[in-house]
């Protein structure tokens, strides 16, 4: 090795191209669109239900029904929460199932 060689800076080798990135033609770009397109559909129809379920929390007896589940609460209430809590815990209805599978035998 000459003093030439060794002032000269050495450059590092482009790294390859990672597996995960894709070409950057149209049809890729077709495919990655459809693909989340069908990953958003597919998380908007799984969390429908429990949009219906926390909202319907939220209404009153009258507001409830089928044709209004996909509307806000007119007026937003938690008695249906305080019903819930005070007709009974988790744990009551498990020593009620505990009780009743003993009556049984």
């Amino acid at each position: 090795m000459t003093a030439a060689d060794l002032a000269r800076p050495v450059l590092a080798p482009h790294p390859p191209m990672s597996p995960t990135l894709t070409p950057r033609t149209p049809r890729a770009l077709v495919g990655r669109t459809v693909k989340y397109f069908l990953l958003i559909f597919s998380v908007i129809v799984v969390l429908m239900p429990l949009y219906v379920l926390v909202v319907t929390s939220f209404k009153s007896g009258r507001e409830i029904g089928v044709t209004g589940q996909w509307t806000l609460p007119q007026h937003w209430t938690t008695a249906s929460w305080a019903k819930a809590w005070t007709a009974g815990s988790a744990t009551q209805t498990a020593n009620n199932v505990h009780f009743r599978m003993h009556e049984r035998s």
